[in-house]
């Protein structure tokens, strides 16, 4: 029972991930391009719990993980995920990302003023470019 909660919750996280991550535009999110934020979000996911680097995540791998992600979700520790929890659990991480997409475009929005010079993502070279 307990591995089919963690499994749930798993599930649970994985589909309410994109939708709650906040504002999609005017085309519901879709971005058009080949991976989109799904594909990030499956990079992330392997750069998170591919444990041991191997490039897939082992059945071994992906129970740890649905363990924590469980963890993450059961606020009062004791064993068991109620709906008010998932939802807390859901709000604060809608919250995180809300945040982060913030300060990711505050971030984007600096670096534009001042500088003419800018050859893309992580330019410091002051303009001494390869291209």
């Amino acid at each position: 029972m307990k591995k089919y909660l963690v499994l749930s919750a798993l599930g649970l996280a994985f589909a309410a991930s994109p939708v709650l991550a906040g504002d999609h535009g005017d085309d519901g999110g879709h971005k058009h391009k080949k991976g989109g934020h799904h594909g990030k979000m499956m990079d992330k996911m392997f750069e998170k719990d591919d444990l041991d680097g191997d490039g897939a995540i082992s059945k071994e791998e992906f129970d740890k993980a649905g363990a924590a992600r469980f963890d993450a979700m059961d606020g009062d520790k004791d064993g068991k995920v109620t709906k008010d929890e998932a939802k807390a659990h859901m709000e604060a991480k809608k919250a995180e990302w809300k945040k982060k997409k913030e300060e990711k475009a505050k971030a984007g929005s600096d670096d534009d003023k001042g500088s003419d010079d800018d050859d893309g993502p992580g330019d410091d070279d002051d303009d001494k470019t390869d291209d």
